[in-house]
Formats: C-alpha cells, structure tokens, sequence
C-alpha cells in the first residue's frame, strides 16, 4: 500500500476533527481538556501529523458530543459505494483493530469491520443513554456484553446490547473478527464544554 494511501485516513480524521471543533464553537485548549488529551496531541492530529488510536478518537468524539464515525468518515457523492476488503478508514486501539464500513442516518447507524487480537480483554467505558452495540461474529470466539453480564459467542452469532453501562470485549482463544453496528439514537447535537466540570473518557 502507498503512503500517500495510508496517509488519506489520517487527513480525513484531521479534516473532520478541525471543522467539528469549530463548527462546536471551542478551542484547541477547550477540546483537550474535555477530551483529556494533550493540547499539542490535538494540534497534531489537526494538522494530519498525528496517528490517532481508538481510545483517543472515542475520548473526542465523546467530547464534541459526535458519533465515532463522524470522526472516521470522508465526504462521499456516489449513489453506490464500495469498500473492499481491507480498505476503509482503518484505526487501531488496545480493543483491536476498527475499519469504518458505512454510515446510515435515521437515528444514526455507523457499521464497522473489527478484530480482536487473540488474548486481549478490553473493557470500555459506558456510552450515552440509548446507545445500542449490535455484533455478528465472523470468525473466531469472543466475548462481549455488559461487564456484570458479558455472552460467548462463536463465528455465526449475534448479540445486541444497550451500551450506556461499561461493557467489554475479549478474544480468548484466538484471533476474533466481527461486524459491529453502532445505532444511536436522535439527538441535540453541539453541547457547551465549557460547562462540562468533569469530561469522563470513552472508548469503544
């Protein structure tokens, strides 16, 4: 793969950071420390210099009050589109591996490709009320769920979940793959910060 292909991701989250913190009407400083990232880490991924994880886009995409993917996806015209395998906006975090496959707004569904390395347990903090996490294993056996309540599943099964309480992920045996839907649910968008006295992280 080119670098000038492995860089678009990267432009694309810098593009799509830059004009959500404007259009939220906040600072470079505002946002970091919402975010409870580093002013300096916050200007490099603005400037398609940094290398974002996971962990990291889900701690500001919480900040901005947006769905993960608005971070994630490019503009795009096309009455019919494509992503082949391996291709997409591609991101990596210690929960694994997340490649955004689409967007679809009612609510607002965001549909992504995931790997779990084998042996990792991650376990992510609780996403806003009416949250939902819909997963189809392909491969693999992984477990997953709300942490006091968590279900194995084998490639081929399929479990939905409200994610607005802490929930995990785990790959015990061996690699996992699975397509995870995020559905959330109609929404004000555009909160103050400013008033946020104490920004709790995210992460999926």
């Amino acid at each position: 793969m080119s670098s000038s292909t492995l860089e678009e991701p990267v432009r694309t989250i810098a593009r799509n950071l830059r004009r959500l913190r404007e259009n939220a009407g906040v600072s470079l400083s505002t946002l970091a420390k919402a975010a409870g990232v580093g002013k300096g880490t916050l200007s490099s991924l603005e400037a398609g210099a940094g290398n974002p994880t996971i962990e990291t886009l889900w701690a500001l995409a919480k900040a901005l009050d947006v769905p993960f993917g608005e971070l994630l996806a490019p503009v795009r015209s096309p009455a019919v589109s494509v992503v082949r395998a391996g291709e997409g906006i591609e991101v990596t975090g210690s929960a694994g591996r997340l490649w955004l496959l689409d967007r679809v707004a009612s609510d607002l569904f965001e549909l992504f490709d995931m790997t779990f390395p084998a042996g990792q347990r991650h376990e992510s903090g609780a996403h806003r009320s009416g949250v939902f996490e819909h997963i189809l294993v392909i491969s693999g056996r992984l477990i997953t769920g709300p942490c006091d309540n968590p279900v194995e599943l084998d490639a081929g099964d399929f479990v939905s979940f409200a994610a607005d309480a802490p929930h995990l992920y785990a790959a015990p045996d061996g690699p996992a793959r699975a397509v995870l839907v995020m559905n959330y649910p109609a929404r004000n968008r555009g909160r103050d910060m400013a008033a946020t006295s104490e920004p709790s992280r995210e992460a999926t």
